[in-house]
């Protein structure tokens, strides 16, 4: 269960366009380079931070969600 919350946040998290988008210009680069880093941030963080962690992180993102306020354009 770990590894599939794990993935799940930091799949949201470090999807092009998200956060950024590198390098910027995006194509087949960017989706290259996004999921190199998914790599490298999802093995650092399964060795360093334990499942609580991930826990509580990935509550908080969905109390977050849950609660935010829908903005509406007018037309």
């Amino acid at each position: 269960m770990y590894d599939i919350l794990t993935s799940s946040i930091l799949f949201i998290i470090l999807a092009p366009g998200v956060l950024l988008t590198l390098p910027p210009s995006g194509g087949i680069m960017a989706v290259l380079v996004h999921a190199i880093v998914f790599y490298v941030v999802q093995v650092y963080v399964s060795a360093y931070v334990p499942w609580w962690g991930i826990w509580i992180i990935g509550v908080i993102a969905l109390y977050k969600g849950f609660t935010a306020t829908p903005s509406y354009s007018s037309y």
